[in-house]
């Protein structure tokens, strides 16, 4: 009986250490875009709504501008992307991003894993009545993948010319995918003389499948990123003309804050400020003018407004530095601003950078002035986050084995405050069909010990939501009075071997202070960004869609406590149990009881502490801490 023993413990350890393996932390792409969700129901323009009159030469766009589709000064459709973030390196601040969400931020309709259609960016009629020898080309700079999904071979981007003339439109260029993260530059020449019409229009168009995860139970995902920069098209050019020329900047200056993109203005003060604020802002910028002498005296300024208190804006003038062609420059930024304001709940501070330039106003620069202008708004709200607000991925923990699997963000505060919430941006994709009634998980804070998370001080068994509208978080109310003084760790406890997919941000990276938990051990995350999990200091928030879970305690009670061998509990009973959890310190679920039980059999568990979970009818479950003591 001891060797048969022997060999069935032998025999579990086995069997754990296989379905640990089995697991592991990943990223995954998107199954919709939440800022274009926000616009779900606006309407493109048709073939038919297009103006009558065309528009006249030069065509120039950087996509610089602070929006979500493109411009309709010089774009019919509004399937891609622009935004700031989802290029690496891109010559001028924003990029058209091709990817596999129509307008509406979800997956295209005809999306599968053979080669498909995706997005498409189309033109307004353009007028190019002009001689066959005027020298009209087309230029354009991509990038494959950025901080995206490379496109595979199969996948390609194409360019296409309409002919008024014919009434159709033809194949001009094509590129397929690649893993490469150069920009690189593509002109083509305009030169046959069935487009040089009015009317003539051009069209970018990228072609995408879907690939396999073996540990992902599903496949349609967002991927095959094409992201375009400096749309050029124009007269009197030639084929060596691939450089637009200009003076832009190149990425963002965010964040202003060393570690967090957000502190609660609660727990602000003017020394926490200064000693975690960055003390200089950078601005990135280069020049692109092809003559070598030509080195221009650049300015910089900066404004910051306060803008829900007084609204006065500082002004600060940086000063002036010549640049060299084609050789990034820096300006760094040396401020002194408090970050003082008369509001009490929360401030929003705008940072405002902009560069002045000595070169000759003529069209085309005119129509590049918005890539010389940054704008940042700082906000510190009753959260502290990592995150920028925007995800590139989803991040999770799948397969055989992941059930238990332990998530957490180390917070370091900055005053003594009750921890009220926590806000989890969890990334809605379709459930495998074995899901039935949606995901859930154990909301989990632990303290700390040696930099990891070590006791369990509160656990919740809690649905996936997904934040509504503009708020990409939901919010779930912790209402056990939890002292926060220095440092925690928020995070989740899964109770699936499904994917969770929590929102994770490519563009800051809070990497140290990302850990999961597989084998009993804490490790840090192997991926470089933040998790969308932000903890809520401040007022109390009132959850009316759901009965308040306070009203629980009054229908039940759970007793002894502490308690030796028996827990009793004592229930209305017009109210019925629908489960009973029994959780130890570290989370891991021992016990599930699916009816209602008057007294629960403790005798197999040690001394120590555990976390009993109920879930009364008609209430959200209630989760007692309880001390067994012999």
């Amino acid at each position: 009986m001891k060797l048969f023993k022997v060999f069935l413990l032998g025999v579990i350890c086995i069997a754990c250490i296989i379905s640990n393996t089995l697991s592991q932390e990943s990223l995954i792409g998107k199954e919709y875009n939440e800022q274009l969700q926000i616009n779900k129901h606006k309407n493109l323009l048709k073939a038919v709504d297009l103006p009558p009159d065309t528009i006249e030469l030069p065509v120039l766009d950087d996509f610089s501008k602070l929006q979500t589709y493109p411009d309709k000064d010089f774009w019919a459709d509004n399937e891609v992307y622009i935004n700031y973030t989802r290029a690496i390196n891109p010559p001028s601040v924003g990029i058209a991003t091709f990817d596999m969400f129509n307008h509406n931020g979800e997956i295209h309709n005809n999306a599968n894993s053979k080669v498909f259609l995706a997005d498409s960016l189309t033109s307004l009629p353009i007028n190019l009545n002009y001689p066959v020898d005027s020298n009209i080309f087309l230029s354009f700079n991509y990038q494959c993948g950025g901080n995206g999904d490379f496109p595979e071979k199969q996948d390609s981007m194409v360019v296409e010319f309409y002919s008024p003339e014919n009434d159709e439109w033809n194949i001009v260029y094509s590129i397929h995918g690649e893993n490469d993260l150069d920009f690189k530059t593509v002109i083509i020449a305009v030169d046959n003389p069935i487009y040089l019409h009015k009317g003539f229009r051009f069209k970018f168009k990228n072609y995408g499948s879907f690939e396999s995860l073996n540990a992902i139970s599903y496949k349609e995902r967002d991927g095959d990123h094409w992201h375009l920069d400096y749309i050029y098209l124009d007269k009197n050019r030639s084929i060596n003309d691939t450089i637009v020329e200009d003076i832009s900047l190149t990425h963002t200056f965010w964040p202003i804050l060393k570690t967090y993109t957000s502190i609660p203005w609660s727990h602000c003060t003017q020394d926490i400020i200064f000693n975690n604020r960055e003390k200089e802002l950078t601005l990135n910028l280069i020049s692109t003018f092809l003559d070598p002498s030509f080195q221009p005296n650049i300015g910089a300024s900066l404004t910051i407004t306060d803008l829900k208190g007084d609204g006065n804006p500082l002004y600060d003038y940086i000063g002036n530095q010549n640049i060299t062609p084609f050789v990034p420059e820096t300006f760094l930024v040396y401020y002194d601003y408090d970050y003082i304001s008369n509001t009490i709940d929360s401030a929003e501070f705008e940072i405002k950078a902009y560069i002045i330039t000595n070169d000759e106003p003529d069209i085309k620069n005119t129509l590049l002035r918005q890539n010389d202008t940054l704008i940042y708004v700082q906000k510190f709200y009753n959260y502290y986050s990592y995150d920028d607000g925007s995800s590139e991925y989803g991040y999770g923990i799948s397969d055989e084995g992941a059930n238990n699997a332990r998530i957490a963000v180390r917070f370091n505060t900055f005053k003594e405050d009750t921890l009220r919430g926590v806000y989890i941006s969890f990334l809605q994709y379709n459930l495998p069909e074995d899901v039935i009634g949606g995901l859930y998980f154990n909301l989990a804070v632990w303290t700390d010990k040696d930099n990891e998370p070590d006791s369990l001080i509160y656990s919740e068994y809690l649905p996936v939501k997904y934040g509504e509208n503009v708020n990409i978080f939901a919010y779930y109310p912790i209402d056990t009075n939890i002292i926060v003084n220095k440092t925690i760790y928020v995070g989740i406890i899964q109770r699936t071997d499904n994917y969770l997919n929590i929102g994770f941000d490519l563009n800051t990276n809070s990497r140290i202070n990302t850990l999961y938990n597989l084998y009993g051990t804490w490790d840090t995350t192997k991926y470089e960004g933040s998790l969308m999990i932000r903890p809520y200091f401040g007022k109390k928030i009132e959850i009316t869609n759901i009965q308040n879970t306070s009203n629980v305690k009054s229908q039940f009670s759970l007793f002894p406590n502490p308690a030796q061998y028996i827990l009793n509990i004592s229930y209305n009973p017009q109210y019925r149990i629908e489960y009973v959890n029994i959780y130890n310190s570290s989370g891991i679920l021992l016990q599930n009881i699916m009816y209602n039980p008057q007294n629960i059999d403790l005798s197999y568990l040690c001394n120590g502490l555990y976390f009993i979970q109920l879930k009364l009818e008609g209430f959200a479950p209630k989760t007692e801490k309880l001390i067994i003591k012999r």
